[in-house]
């Protein structure tokens, strides 16, 4: 389910607004809850759930070995390690610039999947969790008022909306790739600085369809403040 679901909801979020920003989000989107089955958010809140347990729990486990292995062999080793699972993809945009970085101090995946936690969570919660709370059913609309502005606040407006949206496409796209490159092993990083760029081509298409959405005029619906009180406990 949850591999069926992220494709359809990519492209929806991500293509759809691309072509035509004002109506066919919204048609797209009704035709996703028609194939989706109900428990679709309880399933993708579970399984959001057991990947970041576990990846916080092999997060730990590495730290305890790294904590236990003492010696220049084990210093040498980590420093000439260029596999996926050390420096990410092509080891930050040095490796991709300016030759590369066989030094990463942190996993950049890792870093990623915990700098997308968050970002995830208020996804979900100005989504799904606040409108639910304040009795308000949102679509497409809601997400073109708040991209355009129709708060009349432009810290709302990029504080809220523009800038978590931007952030969630960038760091999420990153974990996946990243994530994917380690799932099948592939250490040329050649192939991976294509997977590279796949990601640099995922961000510039979320960016173009953030500012396609946001220049959507929206139908000013006063229900959607609701949303926003709930979420600055007003």
């Amino acid at each position: 389910m949850v591999f069926g679901y992220m494709p359809l909801h990519l492209t929806n979020t991500l293509f759809v607004p691309l072509i035509e920003p004002t109506y066919a989000p919204n048609d797209v989107l009704r035709m996703v809850r028609e194939l989706l089955p109900a428990a679709t958010d309880q399933v993708l809140v579970w399984t959001v759930g057991v990947h970041v347990a576990a990846g916080v729990a092999l997060r730990a486990m590495s730290w305890y070995r790294r904590w236990t292995r003492r010696g220049r062999r084990y210093v040498t080793r980590v420093e000439s390690d260029t596999s996926p699972r050390r420096i990410g993809l092509i080891g930050g945009l040095s490796g991709y610039f300016l030759g590369l970085n066989k030094t990463v101090r942190h996993n950049p995946h890792a870093v990623s999947g915990y700098l997308l936690v968050p970002l995830l969570a208020y996804h979900a919660a100005l989504m799904k969790w606040l409108p639910a709370r304040a009795g308000v059913d949102v679509d497409f609309d809601f997400v073109q008022w708040l991209l355009y502005g129709g708060t009349g606040s432009a810290w709302t407006r990029w504080g809220l909306g523009i800038m978590p949206l931007a952030g969630l496409v960038s760091v999420g796209a990153y974990h996946m790739f990243t994530g994917l490159v380690q799932l099948l092993r592939w250490r040329s990083l050649a192939l991976r600085r294509k997977v590279f760029n796949v990601v640099v081509g995922i961000n510039v298409v979320g960016l173009v369809s953030l500012w396609r959405l946001s220049t959507v005029r929206p139908i000013m619906n006063v229900q959607y403040h609701r949303i926003l009180q709930q979420l600055l406990w007003r």
